[in-house]
């Protein structure tokens, strides 16, 4: 990825003074509903859209071109294969882990993939899958289930597998039982078992059908054009469409995607893609690391270290990969050889991670937990939470900006990235959850600007508080280009203007942000790397995010 932006950006805390309102809330929202998707309700079949509000108790069933994915109300995330059905037979969850919250799920055919969430990280018990011929308990973790019946899963050699229950890990481990026994399984295990009365049995990797290729999201998507009100619409009505607002061209804004998120006021879900380009699968296609071609562009976004973000991009020379294109290292350094920075993930870890496809680009994107970071003037970091984002096919154009011969405007659309993190919050403060939005980026080739209107939302909770409050920071404002090389530095660069509503400081917000773009055309995607800072105050933010090209809104925009 290529050209970078800069915003100053973020967030303080007084989080005493927005006193929140507690209302009832569904058990979660539908973040995707493609083909046949719907909730069995009180005997009623509701039909599932973006948005759509999901209750406890419902049974939540996908049709043979289907695919559904949820985020529960405790940051769980679940994504339904197509010709499946679970049920919520018990789900409690009132923003607090105090023995009173609980997730009991029935699997009743078909399979689905999993990252959970709040529910069971302290209290092991008040979670469970009952997957007919075995008990799913987790330890904190993301896997994947299938339940075959009747030859209705397929391998990849074209052959029915043997009915029974199939399971992954990717994370965390998950404890299975039935009459036979039981077995604990961690991250690359699988599993299967022929019924309750079959002990299990380990396998060397995970069948082909435990992935849910999203394959059908890109026309399917893009199709809805619902508002996810919930309403029953089986009766073959069209769901009601948002309300419609426009940019400062006076286009047309669909706003579905950002209405879902605000709604479950959840972190930066990685399924999401945006509604035009492909959507972005919970987990890696096979349910494990894929490998991917390797990357040769990258972006690291870190709240401020020593009073300075490390807000930068790289190529392949900068950076070290595994083998699903997680940022594992990198390095910089000036003209001269002198060291810019440097950083390892080292003994920790990645978290939110996700991936989407924006054309030809294959984009993924997480947080490092526990690198450590080393700065020019050689002090290091540790368990500085550090944004990244890396991509295959961004190397067709090595040219700054204001040297890729290109004429006219562009808008892009939002397609995912991790969650926003943020540092310095005031003691007792906890963040529990944040989200961001692109809601218009426009680049003027022809004038080398561009033009952002970003969102970013965060939840607080006071220690020993039952309610949370909401903080929405606005960053609305131009970039310039730089005309600097779209790999080392970024193409954009300025300092949009914040806006602070909800808890908010009385010192205001700065933001810095830089934008890369790239791709095989120079243009098709742009990264948009920032840091929010509290005037005044110790708390400071990092956000990344990822867009691809829509189609130019001049005809004349080509590469000379």
């Amino acid at each position: 990825m290529r050209r970078r932006l800069i915003v100053p950006f973020l967030l303080i805390v007084p989080l005493l003074l927005a006193p929140f309102v507690a209302v009832a809330a569904p058990a979660g929202r539908v973040l995707l509903a493609a083909g046949e998707a719907v909730a069995i309700r009180d005997g009623r079949a509701l039909r599932l859209v973006v948005g759509s509000a999901v209750e406890p108790r419902d049974l939540l069933r996908t049709g043979r071109d289907g695919h559904l994915q949820v985020r529960l109300s405790d940051e769980s995330l679940i994504a339904l294969k197509p010709d499946s059905a679970l049920s919520l037979e018990r789900y409690r969850f009132d923003g607090r882990t105090d023995g009173t919250e609980n997730a009991f799920f029935r699997l009743v055919r078909g399979g689905f993939r999993t990252v959970t969430g709040l529910i069971g990280r302290t209290n092991r018990d008040a979670y469970r899958v009952n997957a007919g011929v075995a008990t799913i308990g987790i330890r904190g973790t993301a896997y994947a289930l299938a339940l075959c019946d009747a030859g209705s899963c397929v391998d990849a050699n074209g052959k029915p597998a043997p009915d029974g229950l199939y399971g992954t890990v990717t994370d965390g481990q998950i404890a299975a039982n039935n009459r036979a026994g039981g077995g604990t399984f961690g991250i690359g295990d699988s599993f299967f078992t022929r019924g309750q009365d079959s002990p299990f049995q380990r396998l060397l990797a995970p069948p082909a059908f435990l992935a849910a290729r999203l394959d059908g999201l890109r026309r399917t998507a893009a199709a809805q054009n619902g508002s996810g009100s919930g309403d029953d619409t089986s009766s073959g009505g069209t769901p009601p469409r948002t309300g419609e607002r426009r940019d400062r061209n006076g286009n047309d804004i669909d706003d579905r995607l950002e209405r879902a998120l605000a709604a479950s006021a959840t972190g930066t879900d990685p399924l999401a893609g945006s509604l035009t380009t492909a959507a972005s699968n919970l987990l890696n296609d096979d349910g494990r690391t894929g490998l991917l071609p390797p990357a040769d562009g990258f972006v690291i976004a870190t709240p401020a270290i020593n009073g300075s973000p490390i807000l930068r991009f790289g190529d392949r020379g900068n950076g070290l990969f595994d083998g699903g294109n997680r940022l594992t290292g990198f390095e910089f350094t000036d003209f001269y050889g002198t060291l810019l920075a440097r950083g390892t993930i080292g003994g920790g870890n990645f978290t939110d991670i996700g991936r989407a496809a924006i054309g030809d680009v294959v984009v993924t994107w997480g947080r490092w937990d526990g690198g450590v970071i080393q700065l020019a003037s050689g002090q290091i970091a540790q368990n500085a939470p550090l944004l990244f984002a890396s991509a295959n096919g961004v190397a067709g154009n090595t040219a700054g900006s204001a040297n890729l011969g290109l004429v006219g405007t562009v808008q892009y659309a939002f397609a995912g990235g991790p969650a926003p993190v943020a540092v310095g919050l005031p003691v007792g403060v906890n963040l529990v959850g944040s989200s961001m939005l692109t809601k218009e980026l426009t680049i003027d080739f022809t004038h080398g600007s561009a033009f952002l209107d970003m969102e970013l939302r965060f939840r607080y909770q006071l220690a020993g508080a039952s309610t949370t409050t909401a903080q929405v920071l606005t960053l609305t404002g131009s970039l310039s280009s730089t005309g600097a090389g779209i790999q080392n530095s970024g193409d954009f660069s300025g300092s949009p203007g914040v806006s602070c509503a909800g808890a908010c400081g009385t010192g205001g917000y700065t933001s810095t942000v830089q934008m890369g773009v790239g791709g095989p055309k120079g243009y098709d995607i742009a990264a948009v790397a920032g840091n929010v800072t509290a005037n005044g105050g110790t708390f400071n933010a990092s956000f990344l995010g990822l867009h691809g090209a829509q189609a130019p809104t001049s005809a004349n925009l080509l590469a000379q």
